[in-house]
């Protein structure tokens, strides 16, 4: 009995089980595999993902996020019982230069519609590039774009300056790219990766506003509350919010399985409701998961 626990080890996972669930759930990896199309010895879209986790926790500089790994359960945040050692520079590099032979706009607009199907996104308020200019004429706002003011798909002048006006959520969002905590020190060979490479935060954070939705429409769904800051309630739960809910989980992994060190409380369980997850998120990773509920 005592041996068949010998090789057990302890990861400290935190919250990142829940952002492996959903960069599964819209199929980042498959996508951005599908995209780069390149022969590796670790696919190019765990490399993403696990950029993406080191992104929102570790903020390594590329040629060191391997070492954000180092005491991680890998297998089941990445899908793949990748050995740290292959999550180096090197591997970093090729597929930062892959993306930037694709496209990172082409890589960004085929994650992006996954998003849009995967979730039933009303897009009617999305943030328009195609507002050119905006200038002051006779005391007036003049707003071009290239929505049709009559027929199928309009969008009258009324609700083009509504739609304008709340691009400020798009932009505080945007702003946290800019911030130290997401862009940290940068070693990099050439130009084009530190460009490819400019896609990592801007998929997190992709992936953090759809959690930050899930929470939100589930609650207004049931006009119901949950214990945000300060154990107050709120129907606008934060993805930061969500992640001061989950310190220290702890995960015992052996040749026997996994298991939780400890029982989830009924605040996180309540979390995890929200965000229409179960505690398997911790156990068993989240691609073979996803593939498993496919194939039923």
């Amino acid at each position: 009995m005592v041996g068949e626990y010998e090789d057990m080890r302890i990861s400290n996972v935190g919250y990142l089980p829940i952002v492996s669930a959903y960069t599964a759930r819209i199929g980042l990896v498959d996508e951005i595999d599908r995209l780069l199309h390149c022969e590796m010895e670790v696919s190019p879209g765990r490399v993403v993902l696990a950029m993406i986790l080191d992104a929102l926790t570790g903020r390594s500089p590329p040629f060191r996020f391997g070492e954000f790994f180092a005491d991680k359960d890998v297998d089941l945040l990445l899908g793949e019982d990748i050995p740290v050692s292959k999550l180096n520079d090197d591997t970093a590099g090729r597929v930062l230069d892959r993306i930037a032979e694709v496209g990172s706009k082409v890589v960004m607009g085929a994650i992006a519609m996954r998003v849009v199907r995967s979730s039933s996104l009303d897009l009617s308020h999305a943030h328009r590039d195609s507002v050119d200019r905006l200038r002051r004429e006779a005391g007036c706002f003049v707003l071009i774009g290239n929505t049709l003011s009559q027929g199928t798909g309009s969008v009258g002048s009324r609700e083009l300056l509504k739609i304008y006006k709340d691009q400020h959520m798009v932009e505080r969002n945007c702003g946290s790219l800019k911030d130290p905590v997401f862009v940290n020190a940068l070693l990099l060979k050439t130009p084009r990766r530190i460009e490819a490479l400019g896609l990592v935060p801007v998929l997190a954070l992709i992936i953090c506003r759809l959690i930050e939705r899930t929470m939100r429409v589930n609650l207004r769904a049931t006009e119901s509350t949950v214990a945000g800051w300060e154990k107050r309630q709120t129907s606008r739960p934060t993805y930061l919010m969500l992640t001061t809910k989950f310190p220290g989980i702890f995960v015992l992994v052996s040749s026997m399985g996994r298991l939780l060190a400890n029982t989830l409380n009924e605040l996180q369980l309540r979390y995890l409701q929200l965000l229409e997850l179960t505690p398997d998120i911790f156990l068993c990773p989240c691609g073979r998961r996803h593939r498993a509920r496919r194939r039923a």
